[in-house]
């Protein structure tokens, strides 16, 4: 393949069948595949050529120069992790290092690209941060002189310390993504009483399924059940997080209402929190983005 790329870097065959271009033996090579179009583009160090990413097709097509613009920069990010894969085995490791690299980098283009999206939200985070806890502080101190007030009607306190506790989780979500791109050490971690979490997800997300619902025709049932269960050891603010967001994402997959049911069982030495709804659930492009970071 490298004495195909010193070839045919940079090259589009829009037709390998009829390019008089095209080496007997690799158009005999790609017939038996049954490949129509070629473009290659060079993976380059500078101005040395290291490899390069191929696409073939099984129907005759001219490739635009947006296509290849964007298989130019898979090949740059395939690149700069060839040479990150480099530094980390060392010189040493040779033509051994370079296949295996060629190997891992197999369907990892995506990855890349995702590692460079995150890359630019850390960066981005750093700039806005600062005055962000700066609004939350704001937030916070006018809550609290709410809270002292005399003779504060008991709905109207509970729901300024829905939003003390809200103000309170945001500044420690902004500390988490002042943190993402460096390593920290683990917080430690102390009683989380599991049953009240949810019921705090519950409470931060009732403007949602509650008056916002309301207002649009619709009716939501929100229901949490988790009695009897034991103390885990957790952080509360980022378990809150965690299913305030899976509450909202609920939600949104129930356009025309529905049920959504947290649940929480003692399981051995552990506790499993299941929440289930009514809705019309993930697709495959969802699922398989489930996990990344924010």
């Amino acid at each position: 393949s490298m004495t195909l790329a010193g070839y045919w870097l940079g090259r589009a065959i829009p037709d390998i069948e009829r390019d008089p271009r095209m080496i007997s033996h690799h158009r005999a090579a790609y017939r038996r595949e049954g490949f129509r179009s070629y473009l290659a583009v060079p993976m380059r160090i500078g101005e040395r050529a290291i490899g390069a990413l191929f696409v073939l097709t099984k129907h005759p097509r001219h490739f635009s120069a947006m296509e290849i613009e964007v298989l130019s920069g898979f090949a740059d990010l395939a690149v700069l992790g060839v040479e990150n894969l480099r530094l980390y085995e060392g010189a040493q490791q040779g033509a051994k290092e370079l296949q295996d690299a060629y190997e891992l980098l197999q369907g990892a283009q995506e990855h890349l690209i995702q590692t460079e999206r995150l890359r630019a939200f850390g960066e981005l985070a750093r700039g806005v941060a600062h005055d962000f806890n700066n609004l939350l502080a704001v937030i916070l101190g006018r809550t609290q002189l709410l809270l002292r007030h005399e003779g504060l009607e008991p709905d109207l306190a509970r729901q300024l310390r829905v939003i003390e506790r809200a103000v309170l989780d945001g500044a420690q979500t902004v500390k988490r993504i002042q943190e993402f791109t460096h390593v920290r050490p683990p917080r430690p971690h102390v009683p989380v009483d599991v049953a009240q979490v949810l019921l705090e997800a519950r409470e931060f997300t009732r403007p949602r399924w509650e008056q916002e619902a309301q207002a649009a025709g619709i009716a939501y049932e929100i229901r949490v059940e988790a009695e009897r269960v034991p103390p885990i050891a957790g952080d509360p603010s980022e378990l809150r997080g965690v299913f305030t967001n899976l509450l909202l994402n609920a939600l949104e997959a129930m356009p025309q209402g529905g049920q959504v049911r947290l649940t929480a069982a003692k399981e051995g030495e552990r506790v499993r929190v299941t929440v289930a709804d009514t809705g019309s659930g993930m697709s495959e492009e969802v699922q398989r983005r489930a996990f990344e970071p924010f």
